[in-house]
C-alpha cells in the first residue's frame, strides 16, 4: 500500500463508515462485507472517504455524474 493509501485510511478512520454491511466505528477499519476480513485494496468504503473528506479523481464513472468541468 502507497503512502497516500496510507494517509487515506488514517483520514477515514476518524469517522464511522455508513456502508451497511460495515459500519466501522471510528479508529476500526472497514470491513469486506464478503468475508468479514479488513479491506486489503482500498482504504476504506467509499462513503466513509467522502465522509472523511478524502477527494480524488473520480475511479467510477458513476463518480463523474454531475461533476462540472
Amino acid at each position: 500500500m502507497n503512502y497516500d493509501l496510507l494517509d487515506d485510511r488514517a483520514a477515514a478512520s476518524r469517522v464511522p463508515c455508513s456502508e451497511p454491511r460495515c459500519n466501522a466505528q471510528p479508529g476500526d477499519p472497514c470491513i469486506n462485507v464478503h468475508t468479514g476480513k479488513p479491506l486489503e485494496h482500498l482504504p476504506a468504503h467509499h462513503a466513509r472517504l467522502k465522509a472523511a473528506g478524502v477527494l480524488h479523481a473520480p475511479l467510477d464513472s458513476r463518480d463523474l455524474r454531475g461533476a462540472q468541468w
